[in-house]
């Protein structure tokens, strides 16, 4: 018969040394198992912080999270964003460096790196930053216009390289101009794209009066355009007949390259035409709908088969991002040019001398603007949901008082070049309002 008091002693032998084994794995499991997790839990109450508009709180969230789990880059980079978000970039540059000593081409870690630089002002720091980044990647810049735009941006800030900064937005809005919107036409300028999406959105979510406010300057203008390119043909024509008949083929080239021209000037006025139409029909302005397709008509296109060809509410949506995103770049890079400047670009298959002057700079700037605002409107309305894979609604609203802070300190710059200090004084107000001080620890 066994001993009860023996069996007792094993049962308190085997306890202990169940609870030995066990202190012993709770060590490294303490150090090493515990601490993501306890970290994970900060992570979390950070994000409700930040979603809740405490972004000091979801700093202290996540530096306990950063002290728990050291060896975690992804909290020490969520910790860099909220550090330049709350006007600390000096010590989000340090927790960059932190990843970069262990990750040294860490895309995450260069992206905050040089966004802390430039919030900063260290404008050439932050060039060198994205140079070292795409050197690391390996980047065929021309490859993306999403990479020509941001060097570009780069090198504007910095104020160095304005040339190259110019022919990488050049060669941007022309790789965007050929990818796929809709049905439209190759020759549609970003400019347009973006005035004609814009409108469509706008339709949707109840700005169509700004949308037709905003496409009648460029309708005005490439009005003039045409009539100014006519003229120029038509004198041409005159005068070569006066003097010799038939013209030479060289002329007769360059005369067609100039009807090409003008065709293209007509069917980007036809198009800018026909959605100021639907504006106007979707305000029950019926006689103006009317004379805008009637206008069109006298181009011999047709309205209906335009709209046949417009873009899909979807495609707008992620146009008008893009192309907010270069016509700031863009309008900011010519506010920085010598005033008058002349640059050469080739329209259709012909050299035209294009002067590129404070007034197409400002509006690149104001067409920016406005396609970021029927963005930011986009995100409460039902038209938003095809972005629902893409950008999250929540995060995209909490960014757009930064986002349009920037451009009106943009358009504020040129305008102060341009000597309208009211007008700049007006945006210089706009982006107090919105929470900021204007100055370049915007960017």
């Amino acid at each position: 018969m066994e001993d009860p008091q023996e069996n007792q002693d094993n049962l308190l032998t085997r306890i202990s040394l169940v609870t030995g084994f066990c202190a012993v794995l709770l060590i490294p499991l303490m150090a090493y198992g515990c601490g993501p997790e306890w970290a994970r839990w900060d992570a979390a109450q950070a994000v409700i912080a930040y979603e809740q508009g405490d972004v000091e709180g979801a700093i202290e969230q996540l530096t306990a999270a950063v002290e728990k789990s050291p060896r975690d880059p992804s909290l020490r980079l969520s910790l860099a964003d909220k550090l330049i978000e709350s006007n600390q970039p000096f010590q989000a540059e340090r927790v960059c460096d932190e990843i970069l000593k262990r990750f040294p081409d860490d895309d995450g870690a260069l992206i905050l790196k040089a966004r802390s630089q430039q919030a900063q002002g260290n404008f050439e720091k932050g060039l060198e930053t994205f140079k070292q980044r795409a050197k690391a990647r390996s980047w065929l810049m021309g490859d993306s216009y999403i990479k020509l735009n941001e060097r570009a941006y780069f090198r504007a800030l910095a104020k160095v390289e304005l040339e190259n900064a110019k022919d990488d937005i050049d060669a941007a809005c022309i790789k965007i101009t050929e990818s796929r919107l809709g049905s439209l036409d190759h020759s549609v300028s970003v400019l347009s794209r973006s005035l004609v999406t814009s409108a469509i959105i706008s339709r949707r979510i109840g700005m169509a009066q700004v949308a037709t406010q905003r496409m009648t300057p460029m309708i005005d203008r490439l009005r003039v355009a045409v009539e100014k390119i006519n003229t120029d043909l038509n004198k041409s024509i005159i005068g070569q007949s006066s003097r010799e008949f038939p013209p030479p083929v060289e002329v007769s080239k360059s005369n067609n390259d100039l009807r090409a021209a003008i065709r293209v000037i007509e069917k980007t006025l036809a198009l800018l035409l026909t959605t100021r139409a639907l504006c106007y029909q979707d305000l029950d302005e019926v006689d103006l709908s009317n004379q805008d397709r009637a206008e069109v008509r006298s181009f011999a296109l047709d309205a209906d088969e335009i709209i046949a060809d417009l873009p899909s509410e979807k495609e707008c949506i992620g146009e008008l991002l893009t192309s907010y995103m270069l016509l700031d770049t863009r309008g900011f890079i010519i506010s920085l040019l010598p005033e008058g400047e002349t640059k050469k670009g080739k329209y259709i298959q012909r050299q035209v001398e294009i002067t590129e002057t404070p007034i197409d700079a400002l509006m690149d700037l104001n067409q920016a603007l406005f396609a970021y605002e029927v963005f930011a409107r986009s995100l409460s309305s039902n038209v938003h949901n095809y972005m629902e894979n893409m950008i999250d609604p929540k995060t995209a609203k909490l960014g757009v008082p930064k986002g349009k802070a920037v451009v009106l300190y943009h358009r504020m710059l040129l305008l102060e070049k341009m000597a309208n200090q009211e007008a700049a004084d007006q945006d210089r107000a706009k982006i107090r309002q919105l929470g900021f001080e204007p100055g370049p620890h915007l960017f």
